[in-house]
């Protein structure tokens, strides 16, 4: 599947913002985020419920955005919703068997298909069961079985396991994955739970305010997070951030805790700053260069200008100062804009050979009390008051306070 510079409105607000992701036979992508990041109306872009209000997304070489691939999507594209849209009042296989109406089958075919179905998913011996009458996990392997009867090679998922219970969430992503490996499908999957995107994702999308963040496998996003936002958001409990100072090869924390990093660090934060102002150069010259509003503003202010300069009128100056305010706002409209000047003015400001201010990450399972290791390290110990001890079984997670800012 292919999605290129897909983006959806609605009205002013914009869910959607420049989505691009390509996906190979096989691979499981897990889209996570907050609620309202734009992970569902994605889906339901590529599925066809909606369009993207501009963009293209194709699906081995085909167009998804065309209406009339109504018929195309619904025998291609094996969807599973968070509920399970079943026929409460129909039996296990006369759910899937409605599905199978949509093709060209004979009796023999729809009876293989149904057989096979309902044997992945492990319900063959319910299949004249009501479907009213079953289980929440139940239910949710039916729901995955009316997409796998389609015979389909892409799966939707939107929060497929959100209404089940703990135990039986665990059991389900052992199952889907499974079921995912003998089919050889692609599998995009939406869900909030990052547990669920860690273990059953070969490739992580995280979004936010309908942006990529970061596009990695787990253990990419987990050890490399690409921003703070990521940084935060993967990982059970989050990652510690804390305000402090950088100078060549040490990171000074609050306390005046020094944590000593390896001789290359200097190198690595120079070559950060680098890469980072060329890659942020690179997004807003783009936005400037596609910015048609913009220009158009820009057009009108300058003939208004050259009228006013060679015959200066009231109603000229008034002109003027309503076509630059209607410019302030439209720049003002496009957050991402700003944010990119914003930070590369920052970036600009910043002397690297001084001491700088930076955001120390530390995972919670990276601190430890070991009396070995205090000797060892006698400058990076640090001090705090246990408010919380959280006692998890294997584990016991520590919530203190560290000048101001929790640290777990």
């Amino acid at each position: 599947i292919s999605i290129n510079n897909a983006e959806k409105s609605f009205g002013f607000k914009k869910i959607l913002d420049g989505f691009a992701l390509e996906a190979t036979t096989g691979e499981r992508i897990a889209l996570i985020g907050p609620n309202g990041c734009g992970k569902t109306t994605l889906l339901n872009c590529i599925g066809g419920m909606d369009n993207p209000s501009s963009g293209f997304i194709s699906y081995d070489g085909v167009d998804l955005t065309k209406k009339e691939l109504d018929l195309y999507r619904a025998q291609n594209i094996g969807f599973v919703f968070q509920n399970y849209i079943l026929l409460p009042d129909r039996t296990v296989y006369e759910n899937l068997k409605i599905v199978l109406n949509m093709f060209n089958l004979s009796k023999e075919e729809e009876e293989e298909r149904i057989e096979f179905a309902l044997n992945a998913v492990n319900m063959f011996k319910y299949r004249k069961r009501i479907c009213g009458q079953l289980s929440g996990g139940q239910m949710q392997r039916v729901a995955l079985g009316r997409a796998i009867v389609k015979d389909s090679k892409l799966f939707l998922m939107d929060e497929p396991l959100s209404n089940l219970d703990a135990k039986l969430r665990v059991a389900m992503r052992s199952e889907i994955i499974k079921l995912h490996n003998d089919l050889n499908a692609t599998t995009i999957y939406v869900t909030h739970d990052q547990t669920e995107a860690m273990t059953m994702a070969t490739r992580i999308v995280v979004m936010n305010k309908g942006y990529i963040q970061q596009i990695g496998t787990p253990i990419e996003i987990y050890n490399h997070p690409a921003n703070i936002f990521v940084a935060t958001f993967i990982g059970s409990p989050a990652m510690n951030l804390i305000n402090a100072k950088f100078v060549k090869d040490e990171v000074i924390l609050p306390q005046g805790t020094i944590v000593k990093l390896g001789k290359d660090f200097e190198k690595a934060v120079n070559d950060f700053y680098v890469k980072e102002k060329a890659n942020l150069e690179q997004e807003l010259k783009q936005i400037e260069d596609n910015f048609i509003e913009k220009k158009e503003y820009e057009d009108k202010i300058k003939i208004v200008e050259e009228k006013n300069k060679n015959h200066s009128t009231k109603m000229l100056e008034y002109e003027l100062q309503k076509l630059r305010e209607e410019l302030k706002l439209c720049l003002e409209s496009n957050a991402r804009r700003t944010y990119l000047i914003n930070s590369l003015e920052k970036i600009n400001a910043l002397d690297l050979k001084k001491e700088i201010s930076v955001i120390f990450g530390i995972r919670p399972e990276d601190i430890y009390d070991t009396p070995e290791l205090f000797e060892k390290y006698a400058d990076s110990k640090v001090h705090i008051k246990v408010d919380v001890a959280e006692l998890l079984g294997a584990e016991t997670n520590i919530y203190g306070v560290l000048n101001g800012q929790t640290l777990v």
